[in-house]
């Protein structure tokens, strides 16, 4: 098996496996829970954790209950995922410079895509807030990723890109086109000359 072979199974082995593991988690911290920090983690398929102990607390503050039955993206994640299962082992049985291409965009479009996506619906999930709350708080917007904790009311809230996400990057990384190879040896032997 040659070595683009060997890559491209490696890339397609990160992406079935990143279909199954976590692509995103958040973790929320407030004095009344001491050391423990509640979470939730998103699958592709599913969302698991402290999810009836966070919509108890969020229904204080007047954030909408967060139910996995009623998530749009549930139902339609599993598809995407799908999709790339599906062209990455096509990548693997074809040896095609113009399918390589193809599939990098597409690649690149679902790295960019995944947190561009979670953060436009943590906005829209922070600014839609019930103005009949027993408590009153500002519109706010969650980032994807923090480095430091970032504070909502009394909470603390940590949150990151998850390993099932850096599968589909590392993939990425596997499937750059051999002319943006060569660029990027070309330039790091200028570099070092």
């Amino acid at each position: 098996m040659d070595k683009k072979r060997v890559k491209k199974a490696v890339a397609a082995a990160l992406i079935i496996l990143a279909t199954f593991s976590p692509i995103w988690t958040m973790k929320l911290n407030a004095p009344l829970y001491g050391k423990k920090w509640l979470h939730v983690t998103l699958y592709s398929y599913k969302v698991e954790g402290d999810i009836k102990e966070v919509n108890i607390v969020n229904h204080y503050v007047g954030l909408r209950e967060i139910n996995p039955e009623e998530m749009i993206e549930l139902k339609v994640a599993p598809i995407i995922f799908g999709i790339l299962d599906v062209l990455s082992l096509i990548g693997v049985a074809v040896s095609s410079e113009r399918f390589e291409k193809f599939f990098w965009i597409v690649l690149v479009l679902t790295a960019i895509g995944i947190p561009a996506y979670l953060q436009y619906w943590l906005y829209n999930y922070g600014h839609d807030l019930n103005p009949k709350a027993a408590v009153e708080i500002e519109p706010f917007t969650p980032p994807v990723i923090t480095i430091t904790p970032n504070k909502v009311g009394n909470f603390r809230t940590i949150s990151y890109l998850d390993i099932g996400y850096w599968m589909i990057v590392a993939a990425m990384l596997l499937y750059l086109p051999d002319g943006v190879v060569r660029k990027l040896r070309k330039s790091r032997a200028t570099e070092n000359a």
